[in-house]
């Protein structure tokens, strides 16, 4: 793809031409992900089976001429004919554990079993984190963000007022929200990635 993955971008290797000092607005990081969202949303639940990709990741994401993201890399999947709400009866494709610790939901890790309703996970602290983050919203969200993200604005020559400040604010306030909702402990409790759309179709709303 033109302008490779999102790792590049994220974190830019020295001389490389791609993501070499540019960081991206919030704007451009929330149309990224809702990209994202809406490939797995179609291979959940809009192909002949569910497929489960496994290894959701800045590397496996990969990026047009137009910064549209693209999901990649399918060296991982799992098919499961079952329903979103009835996967725990799934029939995978395959056994054993796959996928980039880091990145497989805790229940795929622990039994071999995978999950359409997946979520990136750091297997000793993302409790901490989790509650971390819960526990700053909304009133210190600003302290939990990349503080780039108010700088980038100002760098792509947004107008940095008060009244935008607080749209940021709130535009950031629900995307963790949508982070905490994907984050339940069981597959269950945790919505669905078409939820998940809608929820970040009302953050950008709110940004723009």
């Amino acid at each position: 793809m033109t302008n490779g993955s999102l790792e590049n971008w994220l974190h830019p290797i020295p001389h490389h031409h791609q993501g070499n000092g540019i960081n991206f607005t919030l704007l451009q990081r929330l149309n990224i992900a809702i990209d994202v969202a809406l490939g797995v949303d179609y291979l959940h639940h809009h192909s002949h089976a569910n497929i489960i990709h496994c290894d959701i990741k800045p590397s496996n994401i990969l990026l047009d001429e137009d910064f549209v993201a693209r999901v990649g890399d399918f060296g991982l999947v799992k098919f499961s004919f079952a329903t979103a709400s009835d996967i725990n009866q799934a029939h995978l494709s395959s056994t054993g554990i796959r996928g980039t610790i880091g990145y497989i939901p805790p229940e795929y890790g622990m039994c071999g079993e995978g999950s359409d309703l997946q979520k990136a996970i750091l297997m000793d602290n993302i409790k901490d984190f989790h509650d971390y983050v819960r526990k700053a919203l909304p009133q210190r969200v600003m302290d939990i963000v990349d503080p780039r993200i108010v700088l980038d604005q100002e760098e792509y020559g947004l107008h940095v007022n008060q009244s935008y400040c607080r749209a940021l604010e709130v535009c950031l306030t629900s995307i963790f929200e949508v982070g905490i909702l994907c984050y339940k402990e069981t597959p269950a409790k945790r919505i669905d990635i078409s939820v998940a759309i809608k929820l970040l179709h009302v953050a950008r709303d709110k940004l723009v």
